[in-house]
């Protein structure tokens, strides 16, 4: 099943970011206890947001796996508007506090699909 497939990609990918950026949390603040540092290798030298990324895949697949399309189009519209704005006030974080990240950030130019946005 199609849906099962990007389902999965979608857990890999938000495991992936997680496996490659040890200070991935739920909220946004500098760790500088941990001493924490802009991650750009792996997946994050593809895009700055990869778990977002897979939040995206995991919800468009376990509704297509379910056959729920009005879900994934209702899904779709709330994950996209909260998306941008966690993403807004993630990022005025990170380029106020985190050295490098505004370097990243042009290094590294897409925020959740390369080539896209």
């Amino acid at each position: 099943n199609v849906g099962l497939v990007i389902y999965v990609t979608g857990m890999l990918l938000v495991m992936a970011s997680m496996n490659a950026n040890e200070f991935a949390e739920t909220t946004v603040n500098i760790q500088e206890e941990r001493g924490q540092r802009v991650i750009e290798t792996g997946i994050y030298a593809m895009v700055r947001h990869p778990m977002y990324t897979g939040f995206i895949f995991f919800i468009t697949g376990v509704n297509i796996w379910l056959g729920t399309y009005l879900s994934l189009l209702l899904s779709l519209v709330f994950l996209a508007i909260a998306l941008k704005s966690r993403i807004s006030i993630e990022e005025k974080t990170l380029l106020k506090d985190l050295n490098g990240y505004d370097e990243y950030c042009k290094k590294v130019k897409y925020r959740i699909i390369p080539f896209l946005f």
